[in-house]
C-alpha cells in the first residue's frame, strides 16, 4: 500500500492543474463566453433542447 496522503495531494495537484489549464484555454485561446456569440450558442442550445424534448 501506497502513503495515503502522498497519493491525495497527488489527485489534489492534478486537478488543480487541469483546471487552471482549462481556465487559460477558455480565457485566453478561445474566448467564446463574450458578447453576441455567447448569446448565439445559447439560443442554438436552447432550440436544440426545445426540439429533442
Amino acid at each position: 500500500m501506497g502513503n495515503p496522503i502522498r497519493t491525495a495531494m497527488d489527485r489534489i495537484y492534478s486537478i488543480a492543474i487541469g483546471g487552471f489549464m482549462a481556465v487559460f484555454v477558455n480565457v485566453l485561446v478561445f474566448p467564446i463566453w463574450s458578447g453576441e456569440q455567447l448569446l448565439k450558442e445559447l439560443v442554438d442550445n436552447f432550440n436544440l433542447l426545445a426540439a429533442a424534448l
